[in-house]
């Protein structure tokens, strides 16, 4: 038997013999093995490297494989598409493999995929939990899945399918962003549209939250969290009848302004207006009905 190749470690004593041919024991550098300096035996092994068996059968194999990433409704795409010119000669092929899996699909698989490519736009631009965008999409499949779809517009159908998702997660959404968001101009009509699937679907939503609101007032207004408190406390003490049926944005703005104007802060209303997406009359009406509680 030949003598292997190995980088040697001369720090050995003459205990170390091997008892097969009375030669010298070394250690390997490589693998940190120890092993005879003449016939080869190894006479110990690296626990750090022999521990470590590869797996060759299906069973060992598996247990060692992860998890895998988080798969969701939303992480199966039927197909995606690119921002590119057909007309470039380098995109010519790529075009005409997208034209061919286009063609594969049916209607209903191509209205899906672009259902989930807004779905994906409108909540990454509103920063929409993913949690809110599976139940959206779900809530999407419904209204397919019950032919209401027909004779309305996907984008439309997703901008409610969202609002009615945010509303059901407590999660702070004006209808105003997503008008902005979608460039769909008529907020009326969407008012309409979201009324309508409610009644359809027979879906029954949460009272909102007002404190949610108003949080995410103050930061629009930029005012501290001592206005925030104050005014959180004088919305708790208001009557039902007078918050139910209103705009909450139109009270929650006549609250801060109260709240503002007693610590010494100056607002102008038609500035709160604008940032909070509302009319000024409509903060007026609702401080008159606030002072008239006293």
């Amino acid at each position: 038997m030949g003598i292997p190749k190995v980088s040697v470690n001369n720090n050995f004593t003459s205990e170390r013999i091997c008892p097969e041919c009375n030669h010298f024991l070394i250690i390997d550098n490589s693998t940190n093995d120890l092993i005879c300096s003449y016939c080869g035996i190894i006479h110990q092994e690296n626990k750090l490297i022999s521990e470590n068996r590869r797996s060759y059968n299906y069973e060992e194999e598996k247990l060692k494989q992860g998890s895998g990433p988080f798969i969701t409704i939303l992480n199966k795409p039927l197909y995606s598409l690119t921002d590119f010119d057909p007309y470039v000669a380098n995109n010519i092929s790529c075009y005409r493999r997208l034209a061919k899996w286009d063609s594969r699909l049916n209607q209903d698989e191509r209205n899906l995929n672009f259902a989930q490519v807004h779905l994906k736009r409108i909540s990454s631009k509103l920063n929409i939990p993913k949690h809110v965008q599976i139940h959206a999409l779900r809530i999407y499949l419904l209204i397919k899945g019950r032919n209401l779809i027909i004779g309305r517009k996907t984008r439309h159908i997703i901008l409610c399918c969202i609002y009615l998702s945010c509303r059901i997660h407590q999660v702070t959404i004006f209808l105003d962003e997503l008008i902005k968001e979608s460039g769909w101009e008529d907020e009326g009509n969407l008012k309409k549209l979201i009324i309508s699937l409610l009644k359809e679907l027979n879906l029954k939503l949460p009272m909102i939250d007002i404190s949610q609101i108003l949080t995410k007032c103050i930061n629009l207004l930029g005012l501290n969290i001592k206005i925030e408190r104050k005014a959180l406390e004088l919305l708790r003490r208001m009557p039902f009848h007078l918050i139910n049926g209103k705009n909450p944005k139109g009270i929650i703005g006549a609250v801060i302004f109260l709240v503002a104007k007693r610590n010494g802060i100056k607002l102008m209303k038609y500035r709160m207006a604008k940032r909070l997406g509302i009319n000024e009359a409509t903060i007026r009406n609702r401080l008159k009905d606030i002072e008239r509680l006293g």
